[in-house]
């Protein structure tokens, strides 16, 4: 899961605003650069981007823009961190609307979810998040084993250790993404600052659905 939105200084850094000016209605059978496809609910639209599923979901985020800006967050990546990228296309087959930003293992296909304030972030962080969830995805496809396993262990301590770890493991990734993409400085010190730990929200050593309901990002 990803690492927790940095929060801008306000008086120190501009602030970024990403909007669209017409919004995209949605025809149930509209058929939208040749990409877009029915779904039963009138709340959710799925197109291709590069081969990767672009689920969107109204309940969570507006359409007409998670469609752009995720598009965007593409072309960043693609642009500024192509081998990141070329990461991303080889394990990743769908990016979604969600609830809760992170890695999505339970999926036919492996998932990225993102969460309203994920997206509300800058263009930069959303694109480093990519890169991040990615990296969780590709552990797992390269070990088999979801957050190493963690949740096998009896022992409590050595569990979140493991977490903490990949964790990290996958900030150290993020980072070096962010930085190529022209991330704000308070994006970056604040992900360098970070211990791996921002998962456990209740502070109670572990990780389990009260930390993923808790989570608003």
């Amino acid at each position: 899961m990803m690492t927790k939105i940095p929060q801008r200084s306000s008086n120190n850094f501009e602030t970024k605003m990403f909007y669209l000016k017409k919004p995209l209605r949605f025809v149930p059978l509209l058929i939208l650069t040749g990409f877009l496809f029915a779904n039963t609910s009138l709340a959710q639209t799925e197109f291709k981007l590069d081969g990767i599923i672009i689920e969107t979901n109204a309940k969570h985020i507006d359409p007409a823009a998670f469609k752009a800006k995720i598009t965007l967050a593409f072309e960043l990546l693609k642009t500024k961190a192509p081998s990141d990228y070329a990461t991303m296309k080889s394990f990743i087959g769908k990016i979604r609307a969600y609830q809760a930003s992170g890695a999505n293992f339970n999926e036919d296909i492996m998932t990225i979810d993102i969460a309203k304030a994920t997206f509300d972030a800058s263009l930069e962080w959303l694109t480093s998040v990519l890169a991040h969830e990615t990296t969780h995805i590709k552990k797992y496809k390269d070990t088999g084993k979801k957050f190493g396993d963690a949740h096998l262990l009896t022992d409590k301590k050595a569990a979140l250790q493991i977490m903490i770890n990949e964790e990290l493991d996958c900030n150290k990734v993020q980072l070096a993404v962010l930085e190529k993409v022209g991330g704000a400085k308070y994006e970056i010190d604040y992900l360098r600052a970070q211990k791996g730990d921002h998962f456990d929200i209740d502070k109670d050593g572990d990780y389990d659905m009260d930390d993923y309901k808790g989570r608003k990002w």
